[in-house]
């Protein structure tokens, strides 16, 4: 119960305390800045703005590998479950097949 008070209460501190830093860093940064890439310029932002953008398409890119990942993981373990399922019906039956020669 306190590990589950104390893992809450430190997620809300870690939160609150990235907040602010965000909220301070796009008060002192609101000069605009064009953003230049190979073949296209985008138009005048703030920093805070692009840094966000930024952090969003991380954010969503990471959860899309994430997630391609897991569902590899997922298709690859339901393989091995019916691989084990089909050795065990095997072993079964091997097992009975060393009971009728051995009688």
């Amino acid at each position: 119960m306190t590990v589950r008070i104390i893992r809450t209460l430190t997620t809300v501190i870690v939160l609150v305390v990235t907040l602010m830093a965000g909220a301070l860093f796009a008060l002192q940064n609101t000069t605009p800045v064009p953003l230049d890439l190979l073949l296209v310029q985008l138009p005048e932002r703030t920093m805070a703005v692009w840094l966000l953008l930024a952090l969003v398409i991380g954010v969503l890119l990471g959860l899309l590998g994430g997630s391609l990942m897991l569902l590899r993981q997922r298709g690859q373990l339901a393989s091995l479950r019916r691989q084990k399922q089909r050795l065990a019906v095997e072993v079964d039956r091997l097992r009975k097949v060393g009971l009728t020669e051995s009688e």
